[in-house]
């Protein structure tokens, strides 16, 4: 054993030093570890994507048959108004569209969100309505979405209707269930078709048929009586309990006499669908059939375990069939859940710890248990170090992960999408401490060192070092706290996991492995032998040493290594991303997903039957493709409806989901100018936004903002490359046609204009007649007038007739009628009105510069059209998600300054962390040529979070080397000699780290197609900036050091001359 003197032992070696000495309580902390971390793991709740509250109110209003500007004046002004001055309120968004206002209500930062969405109830409770619209609602918008999506069909709708309620009901009762709600406000009506010809005939007044309905459907207490000693309530019962007595109810005439209602309409039952689209698709004999049905999305409640719900869930629909609670000839379809992904979620952080059974290899396949994080890691101490090493080493990612778990379920944490995702992230960087720490202590055993001295001299040599490391590799997620808004929210589960695992990492091998490997690893020393640090390297690393020596001596060679280094990365990111063989998009796509949509834009005046007819039209193109599971309706608005589709797993289709939406693309229904379809594949990430380009111009002055809106759409329509344009005014939103009456020509056939009309409402649209009380429940009874065909012009509702007292008249005769174009919607923000001018681009159109042209034309033509300079704004679908990805890049060179300075702080000296900075570039070398090959040239969020996570793993080379370099320095060997040393001492904890972090990503890179491009980056990353750092951290710390000496050097001299001047 070496004779070199005792060391003073740095505080990491000390801390070891008293965990050796006192066994007792690192095997009470231990335990503490395994059994928090055991029942953590099984009481941790499991979700899918986790629920993100955002701060965001929304309130919405139904007011149904209004228009747009009459929706405006009566709804959102007033309540627009009543939340002005709130101080809980940053901004307020509105839009007044057909039958409904929605006001969006952006609560500030700093505001308590549920006293913040309290006050806005109170606020909007307290504001005058018209007496039509429904009673506002005022809600709170998820992120998760439903985490579970139930089909019926079977039976008339009406039918359904009543097995959907028990459907409702008994899913309900599910324990961890919250909400169970149907997709569609479907709703059973009683339907009352008055025939105005019939209604004339008898003389009977339109106008008062609602009155003398509703007065004929009431209970009348009449008082009590008393017998003895009791008392009797006395109720006239006039309510109606069927549609038989709806029938028998007499309407005045205008003789004095009366009518059956019967007589004169014909009364019948319906589902009021309010012209959505009830259908959904599943997989029969091979291929997706489209039924008629309705859809339910079950809410968990914030405690659910989702695969537990899953299960429950699956029981209880079995027992609806069994016990026959629900009707024989209802199928029950699971269309969607999130427990599917959570489960392969787990099923990856699982597959990356201790590998997986590779498929349609063979027996071969066997081999992809080899590739698990713990086994790797055992393998490869096995390998290079010895099997007793690889045994210790095993220990260590479970307990960094019970480290893990225990902080999630402490902080109220879920095992979500997010939280398994940063697990997966973490797993190659909680095996370096342990690697480096062990094969330290290895090494020092086989110099002979024994017992504690061993393990604190091994520690004393590494452990600052492996500090810094993890350090380093934990700040570089801090900086995600930079990015705001709902993505920020998202995100923050990121560094929360990730940050707790690299903290045990440290402790782990530190407080634990030593004790367990002082024990365990065996000393190789033999009297005699040299026990100097060159004797224990390998070969490769004695090569090292060799080579960096030479090229050190050699000072052409040194330029010509770091210009190359330099130039290469800058040279090959330029290339692919300048000839758009890269380019950057927000989320990537992988090759191959799940799942699809489809999405069919259509003029919003598009009647009920032709959109049917659409819809069926899309069905049918999704159901020529097999490896179509099952379809729903996610998104329907007027003048568009979105199909979700999801795809049979890919080891059970033999087309990816790419090649699949390509053929769907070309079934598609299209009608040029008319009727667009796109279909596209689904990553986890935000789908492309539909309009990428779009302009909004601020004016209180609707015909300024119709002329600016209409004249900038057609400027569009120029612009190569766009495909399609949306203005806002000739979108083919539904006309509005104005019936203004003539009031001395409405008096002299006596009618008022209320009575007036109320008829015209009666003929174009329905009147509520009152409720009717069926076995089923309460129903509305809406009463409707036809004489024939439902007008549909001006012309059509001149020609209307109306009732009066002297006897039918034409509406033309006592009013105006006059029809304009619509407004598919009134926008505001904070007050202000607005239109937006958007365009849709052809496939590989640079949507920048088509911004910047519409940008300038506008600014050029803005005083043709009388409006402010500040007049415009170019916001696009999508904006806050484009900032927070803003965002997320100044958090990637946060990480690199804030890893710069403590690197500073650590070596004391601002040089030599540029030195280990320089790593961080070197990593593009391989990174983007593998994102081009491997990872579909797209550069995104995932990619994004794979550099951040690469900036700490590339760092630590450098960190490990001029760590031991300076040790050496200090004592007296020269710094070029040191340096080589050092890369041929820290190559094998080096290699094994680099070898166990590729390893743990090699699976995602091979059987997921979503984590692929985040594994491309870390494994090429490693891969090239590992390899090429170990020559130029040689150089550049030369170059450093001999620049020090010589500024030495210089201030010496100088400060010598100074002296002898004054002396």
């Amino acid at each position: 054993m070496s004779t070199e003197k005792q060391p003073q032992y740095n505080w990491v070696a000390r801390l070891t030093g008293f965990f050796l000495r006192n066994t007792q309580i690192a095997i009470v902390l231990f335990l503490v570890i395994v059994v928090s971390g055991l029942v953590s793991l099984l009481s941790l709740q499991r979700e899918g994507f986790p629920q993100v509250p955002v701060k965001v109110a929304v309130i919405q209003t139904v007011y149904k048959g209004a228009a747009p500007a009459e929706i405006e004046r009566s709804v959102t002004n007033p309540i627009e108004t009543a939340l002005k001055g709130n101080n809980n309120i940053k901004e307020l968004s509105s839009q007044s569209r057909d039958s409904a206002s929605v006001i969006t209500a952006t609560i500030e930062p700093s505001a308590d969100l549920d006293s913040a969405i309290q006050e806005i109830n109170g606020k909007v409770a307290a504001v005058q309505l018209p007496n039509d619209a429904e009673k506002p609602s005022v809600f709170q918008p998820a992120t998760g979405g439903a985490a579970f999506t139930y089909g019926l069909t079977g039976g008339s709708t009406l039918d359904l209707l009543k097995q959907g309620r028990i459907f409702e009901q008994e899913m309900s009762q599910v324990k961890g269930v919250k909400e169970v709600k149907a997709d569609v406000n479907a709703e059973a009506e009683v339907e009352v078709t008055f025939d105005t010809v019939k209604l004339v005939a008898n003389g009977v007044d339109i106008s008062k048929i609602s009155d003398t309905v509703a007065a004929s459907n009431v209970n009348i207490p009449a008082g009590q009586v008393t017998a003895g000693s009791v008392n009797s309530t006395v109720i006239m019962a006039g309510r109606l309990e069927s549609l038989e007595q709806l029938q028998e109810v007499r309407l005045p005439t205008a003789g004095g006499g009366v009518v059956r209602l019967g007589d004169v309409a014909t009364v019948s039952q319906r589902v009021n669908k309010d012209d959505q689209l009830t259908r959904f698709g599943y997989q029969k004999e091979g291929k997706p059939v489209g039924v008629e049905g309705l859809t339910y999305s079950i809410q968990l409640r914030d405690d659910a375990d989702i695969l537990q719900v899953d299960g429950e869930l699956q029981k209880a629909v079995e027992r609806l069939k069994q016990d026959k609670i629900i009707a024989e000839n209802v199928e029950v379809v699971r269309l969607y859940d999130q427990a599917e992904s959570t489960r392969q979620q787990i099923h990856e952080i699982v597959a990356g710890a201790f590998g997986e059974h590779w498929e349609n290899i063979g027996w071969f396949g066997l081999a992809g248990f080899l590739f698990g994080g713990i086994w790797l890691l055992a393998i490869a101490m096995a390998v290079f170090v010895n099997v007793r090493a690889a045994l210790v080493a095993a220990i260590s990612v479970p307990l960094s992960f019970f480290v893990t778990v225990t902080t999630l379920y402490v902080g109220g944490v879920t095992l979500n999408t997010l939280t398994l995702f940063s697990m997966i992230l973490v797993l190659g960087l909680v095996v370096d401490p342990v690697i480096v720490v062990l094969e330290a202590l290895q090494r020092y055993k086989d110099r002979g060192y024994q017992g504690i001295e061993a393990a604190m001299r091994a520690v004393d040599s590494v452990g600052l070092g492996v500090l810094m490391a993890v350090l380093i590799s934990t700040i570089v997620f801090i900086p995600f706290g930079i990015v705001s808004g709902v993505f920020g929210e998202i995100i923050r589960f990121i560094p929360i996991t990730v940050i707790p695992a690299l903290v045990a990492s440290f402790f782990v091998p530190i407080l634990f492995l030593t004790a367990i490997g002082n024990r365990v690893l065996k000393s190789h020393h033999k009297d005699g032998e040299d026990t100097s640090e060159e004797a224990s390297l390998w070969r490769v690393s004695l090569w090292f040493q060799r080579t960096n020596r030479s090229i050190l001596k050699r000072w052409p060679l040194q330029v010509a290594i770091i210009a190359v280094a330099a130039v290469l990365p800058i040279a090959i990111a330029g290339f692919l991303f300048g000839t758009g063989r890269i380019e950057s998009v927000q989320f990537s796509k992988p090759d191959d997903t799940e799942a699809l949509t489809v999405t069919v834009s259509y003029p919003a005046a598009r009647s009920t039957a032709s959109v049917e007819q659409l819809a069926q039209k899309t069905e049918q193109a999704l159901s020529d493709h097999g490896e179509i599971r099952s379809y729903l309706y996610q998104q329907q608005s007027p003048g568009s409806f979105t199909i979700l589709a999801n795809l049979t797993p890919p080891s059970e289709r033999e087309r990816k989901s790419t090649e699949i939406v390509d053929d769907i693309r070309g079934e598609l229904p299209s009608e040029p100018g008319q009727v667009y379809a796109s279909a596209e594949t689904l990553g986890s990430g935000t789908p492309v936004p539909e309009f990428p380009v779009q302009l909004q111009v601020y004016d209180n002055d609707q015909k300024k903002l119709k002329d600016f809106s209409v004249a900038a759409g057609e400027y569009l329509r120029g612009v190569e490359g766009v495909k399609r344009v949306s203005d806002g005014y000739t979108d083919g939103d539904p006309a509005q046609i104005t019936v203004t009456p003539n009031i001395a020509s409405l008096a002299a056939v006596g009618l008022t204009p209320a009575s007036f009309g109320g008829q015209i409402a009666g003929v174009i649209g329905e009147q509520d007649l009152t409720k009717l009380q069926l076995d089923s429940g309460e129903v509305a009874v809406m009463g409707h007038y036809s004489n024939g065909a439902k007008p549909a012009t001006e012309s059509d509702i001149a020609a209307l007739t109306v009732s009066t007292p002297s006897g039918p008249v034409a509406v033309g005769s006592v009013a105006t009628v006059t029809s304009a174009p619509g407004i598919g919607s009134i926008n505001h923000f904070n007050g202000n009105r607005f239109a937006t001018v958007k365009a849709q681009l052809n496939e590989g159109v640079d949507q920048f510069a088509v911004q910047e042209k519409l940008n300038t034309w506008a600014k050029d033509n803005r005083e043709r059209f009388g409006l402010l300079e500040d007049a415009f704004e170019s916001k696009g679908e999508g904006d806050e998600i484009v900032k927070s990805f803003q965002e997320l890049f100044v958090a990637l060179g946060a990480a690199i300054l804030l890893t710069y300075v403590v690197l500073a702080l650590f070596f004391r000296s601002f040089l030599q962390p540029l030195i280990i900075t320089f790593a961080v570039p070197l990593s593009f070398i391989g990174v983007f040529p593998a994102l081009y090959w491997f990872g579909g040239g797209q550069f995104g969020f995932l990619e994004i979070l794979g550099m951040i996570t690469l900036v700490g793993i590339v760092e630590n080379v450098g960190i490990f080397v001029i760590d031991y370099a300076n040790r050496r320095v200090k004592e007296g060997m020269d710094h070029r000699d040191a340096i080589a040393l050092a890369t041929a001492v820290r190559f094998r904890p080096i290699f094994l780290t680099k070898v166990c972090a590729l390893g743990s990503l090699l699976p995602l890179a091979i059987i997921s197609p979503f984590w692929r491009g985040l594994a491309a980056v870390i494994v090429a990353g490693i891969l090239t900036s590992g390899i090429t750092s170990l020559f130029t951290t040689p150089i550049l710390y030369h170059w450093v050091e001999s620049f020090t000496a010589w500024r030495h050097r210089f201030g010496s001299r100088i400060s010598a001359r100074w002296r002898r001047r004054n002396a």
